[in-house]
This record gives structure tokens, sequence and C-alpha cells, in this order.
């Protein structure tokens, strides 16, 4: 069991069109989970590609919140970025807001492929959706399954989708078109995602050591807002911050992934940003990776602790800070 990508706010969703709604009600998230939920009004938005590289088989997964009642959207899906926004999609019927349905788009025309023959979906009602898609090499012979919380309602099977791509490693946050719809705790797994939950640890109070100019505060914003910074003109130098607690409750914690945004100005000493976690009192950074001068989004999924080479422990995570580097 794998996570091939996870992410929760538009920092996570860096290509194409970045989300441009952030819903911070609370009844449209899970309080504890998810800080907001976001959606996406003009096209599709893409995340980075999965650090482990490209499959032909995954599940993807999000909780969502349908405000009004809208026909024929794309919610999510899976892709691949040097495809663009071409991808295989769940979302609403074409005639009926309350029934899911697979679709597939090749960046101008969304094909519909299959429609449950209920109504799962309903309006100011959180729900929990998984799409599977089971592929072959080339993608010629595709299996793809759509779940409403928990439960299959929709199927298709022999799809040829080799002329939107050969393997994916993208997710999608699809075209809603108005804004009817906003997602929340997105996952991609190689194994069934029904069960999973993820949770935004996001930056609330200072860390142990902060030798950056500036402080958490400046990079905990709800919308991206790359003109709030923290930022440091010399190797070597670490920025730590505590981060927001676990809900209540029994975990099994597959991954954690860090994520910030960042750039290099012209004449800068460092030249990368190593990015980690200090847990029980020792750090581990990545080996570093190259900011452009301009601001673009930088991930590390760490699958077990990296201090202790063992899989996160619940007991970990209420102490754990982020922990990032000048290099």
């Amino acid at each position: 069991m794998t996570i091939l990508w996870c992410g929760g706010e538009d920092i996570d969703f860096p290509n194409g069109t970045t989300p441009t709604l952030v819903d911070t009600g609370a009844t449209h998230s899970r309080t504890g989970y998810a800080r907001f939920a976001i959606d996406n009004r003009a096209t599709f938005a893409r995340s980075l590609s999965f650090s482990g590289g490209v499959v032909t088989s995954a599940w993807a997964s999000c909780r969502a919140w349908a405000i009004g009642a809208q026909t024929g959207n794309n919610w999510i899906g899976l892709g691949l970025n040097a495809s663009g926004n071409k991808g295989i999609c769940i979302g609403t019927d074409t005639t009926s807001s309350t029934k899911l349905a697979i679709a597939k788009f090749d960046g101008t025309t969304r094909t519909q492929l299959a429609t449950e023959s209920g109504t799962s979906l309903t309006t100011a009602t959180l729900h929990k959706l998984d799409l599977q898609v089971t592929g072959n090499a080339g993608m010629t012979s595709c299996t793809i399954t759509a779940y409403v919380d928990t439960v299959q309602v929709a199927t298709v099977s022999g799809q040829n989708l080799s002329a939107l791509f050969a393997d994916l490693d993208c997710y999608l946050l699809g075209n809603n078109g108005g804004g009817n719809f906003v997602v929340s705790e997105f996952i991609v797994s190689d194994s069934d995602t029904r069960t999973m939950s993820l949770l935004t640890m996001a930056p609330n109070a200072a860390g142990d050591t902060n030798n950056w100019t500036n402080a958490f505060s400046n990079i905990n914003p709800n919308l991206i807002n790359d003109s709030n910074v923290i930022f440091v003109n010399t190797t070597g130098q670490d920025f730590q911050a505590n981060l927001t607690d676990m809900p209540s409750g029994s975990f099994a914690i597959l991954a954690v992934k860090a994520a910030a945004r960042a750039e290099v100005t012209a004449g800068s000493t460092p030249t990368k940003i190593k990015m980690g976690v200090k847990s029980g009192g020792t750090i581990s950074v990545d080996a570093g990776q190259s900011p452009t001068s301009s601001f673009g989004t930088f991930e590390r999924l760490m699958a077990t602790n990296p201090v202790t080479s063992a899989a996160f422990a619940q007991s970990d995570m209420n102490a754990l800070q982020m922990d990032l580097q000048s290099a």
C-alpha cells in the first residue's frame, strides 16, 4: 500500500489553472482535517507529477460538497502532466446533478462513459468520492470505477484511453463551470482509498529554530500569497515551525508530505531548498531541490519517518515540526 501523492490546498495544484476559490465554511470540509475546501471554475488544475514516477493503475479520492445543482461537471480525475488537461474524471451526469458519472476529457470535449442508476449525490452534504483506474501498458484497455461514500455506483471496462495519455502521473481538479462544488482531502494511492483520510497540518506556532527572516505566520495563509515570505541568504540555515495537531482517533499513517513554495532571487547565495522534519529532537532533510527565479511548489513525500526509518507513529505527529533548510 503506497501513497503516490496527496494534498489539500491550492498550493498543491501549481499546474494548469490554480484553484481560484477558497471556501472556509466549516460544513464544506471536515473540521480537524482540512482548513478549507477549494474549487476550480475555469479549467483543470493539476498536481505536480508523482514523485515515484508514472503508473497505469491508481485510486484517487476526495471529500466533495455540492453547494448547488449543476450537471455535466468534471469534479476530480487522473491524468498525465505531459498531456496537459486531458484526463479520466468523475463528476455529475449531463442530465442530473444527483447522479455521479464517469467521463473522459480530451482537452476540449467531455465524453461521458457511464453513469449511476441511482441518485447518490445530494447538495449540502459532504460526500466521499473515490475513483479507481485499472489500466495496462499504453492505457489501451482500462477499467474505471466510481464510488460514493465507499459504495460502487458506476463502472466501465475496456476503455482505450491511449489518445489521452500513455500513463498516469497527476491528480486533476476538474472545472465545474460556476463554483457549485468544493473539494478537499486529495489522495492518490496504488490501493483502495475508500477508508483513507487526509489531514493538513499547517504551521501554527514558532518551532525550536528560526534562522530565516520573518515568522511562521508569513507562510500559513489560506490562499497562495507569494508576496508574504520568509527568506534567508546564507546556506545551512534552518527554519522550523510547529504544526496543528491530529484529530482524536486511532490512525495508521501511510505517508507525510511537506510542501512549500520557493524561488531564488538574482545573486542569492543559497540555490536549493531542503525539506524535511524535526522528529524526536532530530532533523532530517532531503538532498535539496532547486527553485528558479519564479515561485513554484516543491514537495517531499515521506512514506516513513526519515529520522527513525520506521512508519510514522501516531505518537510522532503532534510533536513533529516542519523543517526547511537553505543550501
